[in-house]
């Protein structure tokens, strides 16, 4: 997510990325953290003397790659995780693949 500075390139500090994310101080530097495959993969911020701001359109970027994540796991096929948790078990599930072995024996 690097990006070439141009003329609106806009360097944000902690407290908008808070702001912007509704995550804690500390939640944003444990996503930073995070491998790429559990949803880290945060902007890094970069270091100005003694302060950290981060790029602006980075952490729009990011927060548009959480919303598509959401949507596509929204939009994924239910598994066994969620039938379990709604109580349904595959012998009831009629469109599960084992339904009708299971009514059989």
């Amino acid at each position: 997510m690097t990006a070439a500075p141009n003329d609106t390139t806009r360097l944000i500090r902690l407290s908008e990325v808070t702001h912007l994310t509704g995550l804690a101080r500390s939640t944003i530097y444990e996503k930073i953290n995070e491998p790429r495959e559990t949803g880290g993969c945060f902007p890094h911020p970069l270091k100005l003397g003694n302060i950290s701001v981060w790029v602006e359109t980075e952490v729009h970027a990011w927060i548009a790659d959480q919303i598509k994540r959401r949507n596509d796991e929204a939009a994924a096929p239910k598994g066994t995780a969620a039938r379990k948790s709604a109580g349904i078990s595959a012998k009831s599930d009629p469109h599960h693949r084992n339904a009708k072995a299971g009514a059989s024996q």
